[in-house]
Formats: C-alpha cells, sequence, structure tokens
C-alpha cells in the first residue's frame, strides 16, 4: 500500500488524539445465565430546541449528578457544558487558554468524586475538579505530582479519587513482524497524587508495520476502580485481574466470552471513531477509506471495555462499534453474571451509574455528535 503525505499527516493528528472496598476477586469462575433487559431512551442533549445555544463537538466524557444534572466535556470547545435533569442546556464552564478556568486540548472526564467530576487537559497537562454546580473545585498538574515519562493516553477514577493512568504509548517497531504490540506503563495515583506501577508495560494498540499504522479493531487493555481495587483486562484475553491500591494482584476472574469474526461494519465504525477529531469531512473520508484496506484481525478481541457501576457491579461491553444495539453484561465482582442490559443504539459508553447509561453517539443524518441517556431497571 502507498501512503500519502496527506495520509501521514493525519496519522500524525491521529497519534495525538489517541494519546490525549468490595472483596477482590479470588478464583477463576464460570459465567452463568443473568436477566435480560432493554434499557429505554430518557434523554439526549443537547436538545433541538437548545441548537441555538450550544453544539457539541467532540464529546470526551460525561457524567450524571445525583440531582439529574448531566456534565458533558467537549474536547474541541473546549468546555464543559451543563444540562438540568430534563436535558436543557444550563450553562458552560471554562474556556480556551492557559489560566485559571481555562482548558486547551481536553480529552477526559471521569467521576472522581460523589459530587465532583474531573478532567483531564492533555495539553496543559491539568487535572481540573468541578463540583455539581459547576463550581470549580481544584487545578492541578500532573508533574506537580510526579514525574511522567509521557502523558497519559488513557484513565479511569474512584469515586474515592483513586486515578488509574495508562501512559502515552512506549513501544516500538518490531523489524521483519508484520504486527508489532504498542505498550504503555499503567500505573495507580492516590488522592494525594502517589502513584504506584500496576503494570510496566500494558498492551495498548497493535500496529501494522508496513504502513506505520494502527490496525483495525485491535487488542487493547481496559481498566477500572471500585473501592480499594483495581481491574483491568486485556481485550485478547477473557481474565480480568484485580489489584489492590498498592500494586498487588489479588485474583482473577475468567469471563465465558465469544469471539467473533469482524465485519466491514465494525472496522468502518472504528475508523470512523479514530477520525472524530478530524474536522474536513472529505479528509476524514479518505482516511476511512483508507483504513478499510488494512489487514484486520481473524477476531474481534473478547470484549470492548470494563465498567464500574457506584453499587460494585462489574460491566463488560460485549458489542462493538458497527453492531446495531450496544449490549452490556453486568457481573458480580467474583464473575457471577447478573443481568444484560441491550441498549438501542450504536454507543460510545461512557458512563454506567446503578440504573442508566451514559454515552456519545452521532446523529445518523447530520453526523453531530450528542449525548444519550438511557435507563434501565436490573434486579441486584
Amino acid at each position: 500500500m502507498v501512503v500519502t503525505g496527506e495520509l501521514h499527516r493525519l496519522i500524525g493528528l491521529l497519534a495525538v488524539a489517541l494519546f490525549l472496598g468490595s472483596a477482590p476477586l479470588v478464583e477463576s469462575r464460570r459465567e452463568q445465565d443473568g436477566q435480560f433487559v432493554q434499557a429505554r431512551l430518557i434523554t439526549r442533549v443537547p436538545r433541538e430546541s437548545d441548537a441555538d445555544s450550544v453544539y457539541l463537538e467532540q464529546p470526551v466524557g460525561a457524567t450524571r449528578f445525583a440531582d439529574g444534572t448531566i456534565a458533558v466535556a467537549d474536547g474541541m470547545a473546549p468546555a464543559i457544558r451543563f444540562f438540568d435533569a430534563d436535558g436543557g442546556f444550563t450553562g458552560t464552564v471554562g474556556r480556551e487558554g492557559e489560566g485559571p478556568g481555562e482548558f486547551a486540548t481536553l480529552s477526559w472526564m471521569g467521576r472522581c468524586g460523589e459530587r465532583t467530576a474531573t478532567v483531564w487537559d492533555f495539553s496543559l497537562l491539568r487535572f481540573t475538579s468541578i463540583d455539581d454546580i459547576g463550581q470549580i473545585v481544584e487545578q492541578r498538574r500532573l508533574e506537580d505530582r510526579f514525574d511522567v515519562p509521557r502523558p497519559p493516553a488513557l484513565l479511569a477514577c474512584s469515586r474515592t479519587g483513586h486515578i488509574a493512568l495508562l501512559l502515552r504509548l512506549g513501544g516500538e517497531r518490531i523489524p521483519g513482524r508484520e504486527i508489532s504490540v504498542l505498550t504503555a506503563p499503567l500505573y495507580i495515583m492516590s488522592s494525594a497524587g502517589v502513584p504506584t506501577l500496576l503494570d510496566g508495560s500494558a498492551p495498548v494498540i497493535e500496529w501494522i508495520n508496513d504502513e506505520r499504522m494502527y490496525r483495525p479493531v485491535s487488542m487493547t487493555t481496559h481498566f477500572a476502580i471500585f473501592e480499594s481495587h483495581v481491574y483491568v483486562a486485556r481485550s485478547d484475553s477473557p481474565v480480568i485481574e484485580a489489584y489492590d491500591l498498592g500494586g498487588r494482584l489479588e485474583g482473577t476472574v475468567t469471563l465465558d466470552l465469544v469471539r467473533r469474526t469482524p465485519t466491514d461494519s465494525h472496522v468502518r465504525r472504528n475508523a470512523e471513531e479514530r477520525t472524530a477529531f478530524i474536522a474536513d469531512r472529505a479528509s476524514r473520508a479518505r482516511f476511512v477509506d483508507q483504513f478499510m484496506d488494512l489487514p484486520r484481525p481473524d477476531y474481534l478481541p473478547y470484549h470492548n471495555g470494563i465498567h464500574l457501576d457506584p453499587v460494585g457491579r462489574l460491566w463488560v461491553l460485549i458489542s462493538f462499534p458497527g453492531d446495531p444495539t450496544t449490549a452490556l453484561r453486568a457481573h458480580t465482582l467474583s464473575g457471577e453474571v447478573v443481568g444484560e442490559v441491550r441498549v438501542p443504539a450504536d454507543l460510545r459508553v461512557l458512563e454506567i451509574g446503578s440504573d442508566y447509561v451514559l454515552g456519545s453517539i452521532e446523529d445518523s443524518g447530520t453526523l453531530e455528535p450528542k449525548v444519550a441517556l438511557y435507563g434501565f431497571e436490573l434486579e441486584n
């Protein structure tokens, strides 16, 4: 394949976009059947009536507070948009800049406190915490807490303030091999900012050596935190590992998951997700077309991510972008299946609550991004 100069430029931009106490699991167990639940749409934001007031360019994270308020981090604005429980736009926090209360490149939002959310500014290497009424509680630079060799690519946090960080890719090209696995160090950082290394070479993505591009629908490492434990899952394995906050492996659980063959729809949606930061539609379409011709794996990964809800259920995302519905399987922390929730949309899951799923979705007609809230009832 010939890689054009324009494509090399887009690859460079893509690299920036990509790197932007319960009881522990003690034994491997097999899943058992649980209940099946269909989620229902509650609201989508911004609403059409708010179209003149707010527009989401690139939702990189969202959270729903106890009173129903939804906060959305917009990576391209960059700002945090607030909506009330009915989905009405109520205001914006932040503006572009480098000073207090300002942002440069937002790339993540997590619920790191009961009444606070935290956003990560990739360009400024800075965390900003905001409360449920839009007040900035704290801003702190990551490098003030520990010496980071590279900024984080992926993050997760718990409501006790602990943050897991997978730093930017550290793997290198392996000459003579068709596929390389790029890796990065995975840390857990306490609420006081003290880091602990969990894994020095966690797999992040696969690289096609000849084209020097990222392989479609390739494996990666997912992680989530609940109270006193960090749960780590490699998507090329059905095993999930549980670490304590000191970095000690305390147990594993093996899930009964089935692998599928990737379709053109999976590859195309994967490409569209990776190029969402490209504003020019023609450039984005050209990149997607190039991506479709790349060698793809024989099978999809075992899963597409893990999440933990406030009551301590472990959720495994078993659907992939390109599937007509989003499927989430709930487990106890020892691995038993509680049930499965189906969302009637191709949703990028941003947060799971005890009775809701919050995620981003593109309007099928305009391709404008929205954030959708779906509710469900799942027996404990």
